[in-house]
């Protein structure tokens, strides 16, 4: 049996869960965490999977609402932001 562009995009979305796991930040935990909600939807919504869809459309205003408290909270001066979340993500 092949994989298809879907199931690789399914096992793509399951890393992004796995490397949510080996973030050093909150920050880049959020940032990871929410492309992992993207992927999930689309996998879930291509794949016909709609509790995995669901699930990560719930998760993906609290990931980003959590992202946005912490940017905010965070004592990094505002115009050197999101410099600095780039590179955490690396």
């Amino acid at each position: 049996m092949a994989l298809t562009w879907i199931d690789v995009l399914g096992y793509l979305a399951s890393a992004s869960v796995l490397a949510t796991f080996s973030m050093r930040t909150m920050i880049s935990l959020r940032i990871t965490a929410l492309v992992s909600n993207v992927l999930f939807l689309v996998f879930g919504a291509l794949a016909h999977v709609y509790p995995v869809m669901l699930l990560h459309l719930v998760l993906l205003p609290v990931n980003a609402a959590s992202l946005l408290r912490l940017c905010r909270t965070s004592d990094v001066p505002s115009e050197r932001r999101s410099e600095t979340i780039l590179r955490m993500t690396r």
